[in-house]
């Protein structure tokens, strides 16, 4: 086992000190730096990275002396030999100038230390804690990927071949095309930063014009106004007794409680649908953002929007609906495809997903595919559909560029001829 910690605690300024565990004795090692006392994180044994002291010199040092306290401890165990510290000690020494020459020059430093504790410690105290999970989902893959390659990967080997290979794992296990180039996007911010802010190259291996992140439309559904209508008119207390009759739900739960969800689900869904709003808003709605309009920064983007309020909303708050419930954006999603299929959107839809970077045709039941997010693009369908501008619209959905505004209009041939059928082009 290896750590680091550091000496003279009390002091002012401490040494960090490498620590290592073999067959029951403990080995210990200066690296040969220091730092002022208050910067070094005990939690994670090594240095803080902060506006007043960058500790990146130490910790990349700490990485470097764990790579050589293990090759170290591996050259005991194969010859079965329990070393003295004096021993020991000169071993590491002997290592110090093959592990520098291998692994540690300025430019040779591994990207997932990198990017696990220089650039997320960087930026998880001023950015959205959603935005943070994503850098740590995307490390996660990372690290996957070089446990299944039996190699870390340096910031050097970053390149176009890392590239292909990494593609060719990632749809192998049946991840999106979508998924590996959110990823992607990632890495190569982590990148840039290591090379602009930090120096740590001078490489441009991301450059490479086939290294991009890849970005598929994806066959959404939506609900149209009259869909919107059944599910604001449906019966839930009786939809759900009737359910529990026909055995999709146990005889002895709790009905009224799981109407009441449901009942909770519908009006947050319904909202969504005739505000616009994404569900990390339209859930935290409260009535200082509704007056004449409802009225509420965006947490996505930080866009200030006024929304009309429709009347169904207003039906909804007048019957003295709670805004303060909270509920989890998944239980939501799962609430919401329950309310859908007692509603009766169980036709079955072909859509295109891409499965391991190739585009399948799958066939599921509509209700299966309505989301949270479903609100939005029927808020944004419905109201083009009703011939309200596109500028309008996106003046609530906050979309700064219509390209991506009309990904959210899902108008099918046969609704396009049919309201084109009432344009004066085609009635004179």
């Amino acid at each position: 086992m290896i750590s680091f910690t550091i000496t003279n605690k009390n002091r002012a300024r401490c040494t960090v000190m490498m620590l290592v565990g073999l067959w029951g004795n403990q080995y210990r090692k200066s690296i040969g730096m220091s730092l002022p006392t208050k910067y070094w994180n005990a939690t994670k044994h090594q240095a803080r990275v902060t506006w007043e002291f960058n500790g990146t010199k130490i910790n990349i040092a700490i990485e470097r002396w764990r790579e050589i306290g293990r090759q170290a401890v591996e050259y005991f165990v194969s010859t079965n030999h329990i070393p003295t510290q004096k021993e020991f000690t000169a071993k590491l020494d002997e290592l110090i100038p093959q592990v520098e020459s291998d692994n540690y020059g300025q430019d040779k430093i591994f990207f997932s230390y990198y990017f696990e504790n220089i650039y997320i410690p960087r930026y998880e105290l001023v950015r959205d804690k959603k935005t943070i999970t994503k850098y740590a989902q995307a490390l996660h893959k990372f690290q996957e990927f070089e446990a299944d390659m039996q190699r870390k990967l340096q910031i050097t080997d970053i390149n176009i071949d890392f590239y292909n290979h990494f593609q060719h794992w990632f749809y192998k296990k049946g991840y999106s095309r979508n998924y590996f180039g959110n990823i992607i996007k990632i890495i190569k911010q982590v990148y840039r930063e290591s090379r602009v802010s930090d120096g740590l190259h001078n490489e441009h291996g991301i450059e490479h014009r086939d290294f991009i992140a890849p970005k598929d439309s994806v066959d959404n559904v939506y609900l149209n106004t009259e869909e919107l209508q059944q599910i604001y008119t449906l019966d839930i207390y009786a939809a759900v007794r009737k359910d529990a009759k026909k055995g999709k739900a146990s005889e002895d739960s709790n009905i009224n409680r799981k109407a009441e969800a449901l009942i909770r689900a519908r009006n947050l869904f319904l909202i969504g649908c005739y505000t616009g709003l994404r569900v990390s808003d339209f859930s935290r709605l409260r009535d200082a953002h509704i007056g004449k309009f409802i009225t509420i920064k965006t947490q996505k983007t930080g866009t200030p929007v006024v929304i009309p309020i429709h009347p169904i909303v207003h039906e909804i708050l007048a019957t003295g609906f709670d805004l303060t419930h909270n509920i989890s954006p998944q239980k939501l999603n799962g609430q919401i495809k329950e309310l859908c299929r007692l509603s009766g959107f169980t036709e079955e839809i072909m859509i295109n997903q891409n499965i391991g970077g190739k585009n399948v045709e799958v066939v599921r039941p509509k209700y299966e595919l309505i989301t949270s997010h479903t609100a939005r693009r029927s808020f944004a369908t419905n109201a083009y559909k009703a011939g309200v501008p596109p500028i309008s619209i996106m003046k609530i959905t906050g979309h700064k560029k219509e390209s991506t505004f009309l990904k959210y209009i899902k108008v099918s041939a046969q609704e396009n001829a049919d309201m084109l059928s009432q344009h004066p082009f085609f009635t004179r």
